[in-house]
């Protein structure tokens, strides 16, 4: 509710002081004389027309044309700036990936190796009863038996 008078006591005084303002120009304003007025509007529409010529000149002789030209080359040239930079930024990552992929397979193989040589020195000296067994090859099953033992 507070709020809401202050609100409204800043609205009517900058109401007040506009107005205020607003009358002590009305009287200077009415000392300007009509031929003054007359000329300043006619200095401004013959501002206004020249410009409106140039528009109408600009499209008669097409040199829209032009520009539009020069601003279609002007987006492409930046366009192709801006796709060579992604590409450099493309090819510096993919170095960047291969250098730590590179040096991640060399780490796997020392590892690798490492692993191999213990490997091979626990074969040498591990004993039979840890060594894996040959799997065993099944004998081969007639196909009516097989047959027979699909459910109904």
């Amino acid at each position: 509710m507070i709020i809401n008078l202050i609100l409204l006591a800043i609205f009517l005084s900058s109401f007040f002081i506009v107005w205020c303002r607003v009358s002590q120009g009305i009287p200077r304003l009415a000392t300007v004389s009509e031929e003054a007025i007359a000329a300043y509007l006619k200095e401004e529409s013959s501002k206004l027309h020249f410009f409106v010529v140039e528009i109408k000149s600009f499209y008669r002789d097409k040199k829209y044309k032009e520009w539009l030209r020069v601003v279609w080359a002007k987006l492409l040239y930046r366009f192709h700036i801006l796709l060579l930079k992604v590409d450099n930024k493309i090819t510096t990552i993919l170095k960047d990936l291969r250098a730590i992929d590179i040096k991640t397979v060399e780490n796997k193989v020392e590892s690798l190796s490492i692993i191999e040589i213990k490997s091979e020195k626990e074969v040498i000296t591990s004993p039979k009863t840890h060594r894996i067994q040959e799997v065993r090859v099944r004998k081969k099953r007639s196909k009516q038996k097989d047959i027979q033992e699909l459910p109904s």
